[in-house]
């Protein structure tokens, strides 16, 4: 018996929704079509600035492992090969 009564306190609060979207002046509905562009902008801004700082952090440990490489040693690294080297 309690979920007739709760399915019509849902369908009345989502009328109350959709007739508080219809009451909302052209003003205010273009204050947040600009503020949600703002937030989208600003979410597209941290992904582009997080994907450069972990491009840089790629970029620094690969000129990190070149410069430490060590160098190459042991027989045969000259190119020669055969017991004459």
């Amino acid at each position: 018996m309690r979920i007739i009564p709760l399915a019509v306190c849902m369908f009345a609060l989502s009328g109350m929704a959709t007739v508080a979207a219809q009451a909302q002046s052209r003003p205010e509905r273009t204050y947040q079509n600009i503020d949600r562009s703002i937030n989208q902008q600003q979410r597209q801004l941290q992904q582009q600035q997080q994907n450069q700082f972990e491009t840089n952090q790629l970029r620094q440990d690969i000129q990190r492992n070149q410069l430490f490489v060590p160098p190459p040693s042991g027989p045969g690294i000259s190119g020669c090969v055969g017991p004459r080297c």
